[in-house]
């Protein structure tokens, strides 16, 4: 039967797994430590838990609030803030006010050519809209009057 490894570090001699138990990691992390590091004091020292994201504080413009603090100030939900956080990072994009656009622009009310280009732009798709419907609504008439005529085909049947 094989004996465990003893360790003595500090006056203290204790085996791997007594040693991973005692400072509080997964055993393959302690030897993943011994062969990178050796007996040393970055081996045995316990893992430190990561600092929370939730209340880091940014500074912009001089003003420093946490994440959830600049999304209520800019009136935008949290999620909005850390995805342009993600997307633009500190930049002035990120702390514009309001919603924004895909893109870079600003979700600003559109201008008298815009709205008359809208307008015709709807037009046009109501008016494709009406032209495959009248096509559509012939060949419906036909196959209703098919299915009248010789009743529903069946599963491997060939119309």
């Amino acid at each position: 039967m094989k004996t465990a490894r003893r360790i003595t570090y500090d006056g203290t001699t204790l085996t791997t797994f007594e040693w991973a138990a005692k400072i509080r990691i997964p055993y393959g992390l302690f030897v993943a430590r011994l062969k990178a590091h050796g007996i040393c004091a970055e081996t045995f020292a316990p893992t430190r838990k990561p600092r929370s994201r939730k209340h880091t504080q940014i500074t912009h413009d001089g003003m420093t609030l946490t994440k959830h603090e600049w999304a209520e100030r800019l009136g935008i939900s949290y999620g909005v803030f850390i995805s342009r956080l993600t997307r633009y990072g500190l930049c002035a994009e990120t702390f514009a006010p309001g919603i924004m656009e895909r893109g870079w622009r600003l979700n600003l009310p559109p201008t008298p050519d815009e709205q008359s280009e809208r307008a015709c732009e709807v037009e046009r798709q109501r008016a494709e809209r009406i032209r495959i419907a009248a096509t559509q609504g012939d060949h419906y008439r036909e196959l209703s009057l098919h299915y009248a005529k010789y009743g529903r085909p069946k599963r491997n049947d060939v119309f």
